[in-house]
């Protein structure tokens, strides 16, 4: 049940940020500091970071392991849960100061330094190792101009077209920031402005506009220049915000007609503070997961029916949505098409184009007025799962696991089961603990469903997923002081509570939750999904305080969340809400196996694991 497990795989079929990591180590050791051309293979490229993240933690677990061995089991959990809480915390104070990774590696290490002080060998092994890490994470982070966000490493550098920058994020393309004013001397430049403004040739007026993902504010620029008169600009990321009011060279921020709000575009549009004659989807592509517990990315959200229906709600009666995109396959325009359709009762107006920023333009509302109608056989139209808050995928082809995500969750699952067969050893693999094995998986996807619930409740911001781990993290550290000085409830009434709380949540979906008032969708949000995370970790307390070798135990239980991590990807298929009852199974074979343990005699005692 341990919370800080995940398992992370991008949820697109073009690009993986994770191969830009090996990119940049193959590019400098090579000394090269133009990667293009060279790509590694996805499952290649998880595989082996999965691979070399987990062997860095063998030590590391040792040494946990060796600390808790002398402590009761329950006292020696909630030690540790604390110990993940203050992590949290500090990485989420390091995250609001925009602080690189050769800080995070610092301070890390001087708290590493503190608890190991007396032992004099391993103190000067892991400092050792940590100014390899310090000196490594330096050199492959010193580029001009990189900056650090609570999201990405960004990187602007001067673009080909006149006056523009070019913004990376993880070294992948982002945006570009565009002179518009120089679009007489580049025919690519004057090209891009017309692919720009040909949307709102279509529109009424311009009076009040929101533009969601604005970024270093291109659409900004385009819309104060046909003469909007007040512009709600939503961005998510504050740096990437002010690297377009510092650097755009329009300085579309620094206009008074635009207002600035640092927060994501569902959030937004949940009470917007007025009506739009227009409201802009701009390229919105985050390029990085909802959390690590997650495979919804954060822009996955702002495409779903829901979404759409909202934007559709928070336009005037005779308001028009525009929304840019870049989609590489057709099943993805065809399925914002769609979507588009679906809420505002019509098919928009769809402008195709070869423009480099996006290809794809719709036109929706007032503004699709008179569009030409899409045959019933154009690639628009081909049937589709449609993007809703259950089933927020718009990447996917369809409604099933590809291929290589299966290869790679496979080949996770067998590595994370080499490293605890070659901790346990023959004898501890002989009886594996399957009730907190089974407990561990059940936790991760209850942690899962209530990150991606809270977050599309309150926004997909770091700030919201930081709260609500730190969150979870309290609520399983009360439920181990609480069974340690206290009772628990016993395990057929915690069991019985959760499926109820779980069956509850089913019949009252997030959507019902948006219409509260702020206060009262906090309270019952926290119910909604802490109650359970409460009940669940009441099972792990009871079930943890029975082991006779709590540290063998702990290891199954982390590789049980490390198969909930791979069954979380089964809402690919199945849907969020199915998450629920996956857990909700795993935890009623937990407590059945615990009740037969008890029955014969006691709780399973595998082999100790050793490093």
């Amino acid at each position: 049940m341990n919370p800080g497990c995940s398992i992370v795989i991008p949820c697109r079929d073009e690009a993986a940020t994770v191969g830009a990591v090996l990119s940049d180590l193959q590019a400098a050791f090579a000394g090269r500091t133009d990667v293009e051309g060279f790509a590694v293979p996805l499952s290649v490229a998880v595989v082996s970071l999965f691979t070399l993240t987990t062997a860095l933690f063998v030590p590391l677990g040792a040494q946990l392991g060796d600390a808790m061995a002398g402590w009761r089991a329950l006292p020696a959990y909630a030690a540790d849960l604390g110990g993940s809480l203050l992590g949290v915390i500090s990485f989420a104070v390091m995250s609001q100061w925009s602080l690189p990774p050769v800080a995070w590696f610092a301070i890390a290490g001087a708290g590493w330094a503190v608890l190991v002080w007396r032992q004099r060998r391993l103190l000067i092994a892991s400092s050792a190792a940590w100014v390899v890490a310090i000196g490594i994470t330096s050199w492959l982070g010193s580029r001009e101009h990189d900056r650090w966000s609570p999201y990405y490493r960004i990187t602007v550098a001067p673009g080909e077209l006149p006056g523009s920058s070019v913004v990376s994020v993880n070294r992948a393309l982002h945006q570009v920031m565009l002179d518009f004013s120089r679009a007489a001397e580049s025919e690519a430049l004057a090209r891009q402005k017309a692919a720009y403004e040909r949307p709102y040739q279509l529109v009424k007026r311009l009076d009040t506009v929101l533009v969601v993902g604005a970024g270093t504010g291109n659409d900004l620029a385009i819309l104060l220049a046909l003469g909007a008169k007040h512009i709600d600009a939503v961005e998510i990321d504050p740096t990437i915000a002010e690297i377009g009011r510092a650097s755009h060279p329009l300085r579309p921020y620094n206009d008074p007609r635009v207002h600035l709000t640092v927060t994501d575009a569902r959030a937004f549009l949940r009470a917007p503070p007025r009506k739009y004659d227009v409201i802009t989807f701009g390229t919105l592509d985050s390029q990085t997961l909802l959390g690590g517990m997650s495979s919804a990315r954060l822009d996955n959200y702002v495409y779903t029916q829901e979404s759409l229906r909202s934007a559709h709600d928070a336009l005037a009666p005779d308001g028009s949505l525009v929304m840019y995109h870049l989609s590489g396959r057709w099943f993805i325009s065809a399925r914002l098409f769609q979507n588009i359709e679906a809420a505002f009762g019509a098919a928009p107006h769809t402008f195709i184009g070869d423009d480099w920023l996006f290809n794809y333009t719709f036109v929706a509302g007032a503004g699709a007025a008179g569009a030409p109608a899409v045959a019933p056989d154009d690639p628009l139209r081909m049937q589709l799962r449609l993007a809703t808050d259950d089933w927020p995928f718009p990447y996917l082809r369809s409604q099933r696991l590809p291929a290589h995500y299966t290869v790679v969750l496979a080949a996770v699952l067998v590595l994370g089961a080499v490293f605890v067969t070659l901790g346990a050893g023959r004898e501890g693999m002989r009886s594996p603990n399957w009730p907190l094995f089974f407990v561990g998986a059940g936790f991760l996807l209850l942690e899962t469903k209530g990150i991606t619930t809270l977050s599309l409740l309150f926004g997909s911001t770091w700030s919201v997923n930081a709260a609500v781990i730190a969150s979870i993290l309290a609520v399983a550290l009360f439920a181990a002081v609480w069974t340690d000085r206290r009772r628990a409830p016993s395990l057929p009434l915690a069991l019985g509570t959760l499926a109820g709380l779980l069956a509850l949540s089913a019949l009252l979906p997030p959507a019902q939750l948006v219409a509260m008032s702020p206060v009262l969708r906090w309270l019952v949000a926290g119910l909604y999904v802490g109650l359970p995370i409460l009940f669940a970790s009441f099972i792990f307390s009871a079930s943890y305080a029975a082991q006779r070798n709590p540290t063998s135990a702990l290891a199954f239980n982390i590789l049980g969340a490390v198969a909930g991590g791979v069954l979380e990807y089964a809402s690919m298929a199945l849907g969020l809400s199915a998450l629920n009852w996956l857990a909700l199974a795993l935890y009623a074979a937990a407590v059945v196996m615990l009740r037969r343990e008890q029955a014969a005699g006691g709780a399973a005692s595998p082999a100790p694991i050793t490093a």
